[in-house]
């Protein structure tokens, strides 16, 4: 499809980012440290008002609260923070595998889905039918380009929950760009 000055297209494969993956999932130890140095990658680059917003919350919150507080601050123009908060949500209570997803989905939609796939391989040894799970990470794959891993996870979620509204829209992009329009 061409528009003046813009050609729509699936996602270039990201190689760079790729041959950031790891080839086995992480264990709990390695996804924590590794969630510790995004954390801190992200905070030097985040202003001094949002970290102190990002304190206020997670100083006086529950791990629970944070994260739907995570939700509302990053779709509420403040992505940064969003991350932020949700991380030290995931930090609190390790073993909340909804706070992990929602931890990997923000890092999908802030373009950070080498980061995403790690928590979500993760997720996936403990629950690998979770359609949701399958679901972000197709997403993931799909946002650094890796067309035919992406369409194992979403067929897999779509074999899970054949009507996830997500899952089928990327399929149907993908199917588009592929020709295979019926």
């Amino acid at each position: 499809m061409d528009l003046p000055d813009f050609e729509l297209m699936l996602p270039k494969k990201d190689t760079k980012r790729l041959s950031l993956l790891p080839i086995k999932a992480p264990t709990l130890i390695e996804l924590n440290a590794a969630l510790d140095q995004s954390k801190k990658q992200i905070e030097a680059i985040t202003p001094a008002a949002i970290l102190e917003g990002v304190k206020q919350v997670t100083s006086t919150q529950t791990p629970s609260q944070q994260q739907a507080t995570s939700i509302a601050t990053f779709y509420n123009d403040n992505p940064i923070g969003g991350l932020l908060i949700s991380i030290s949500s995931v930090m609190q209570n390790t073993s909340e595998a909804t706070a992990w997803n929602n931890l990997a989905a923000l890092f999908n939609m802030s373009g950070l889905e080498h980061k995403a796939i790690p928590i979500l391989m993760y997720q996936l040894e403990k629950d690998p039918t979770n359609s949701i799970i399958l679901n972000n990470m197709g997403q993931a794959d799909l946002g650094l380009g890796d067309v035919a891993k992406a369409t194992m996870y979403l067929q897999q979620c779509l074999t899970q929950d054949p009507l996830n509204p997500e899952a089928n829209h990327s399929m149907g992009v993908m199917k588009f760009f592929a020709n295979q329009i019926d």
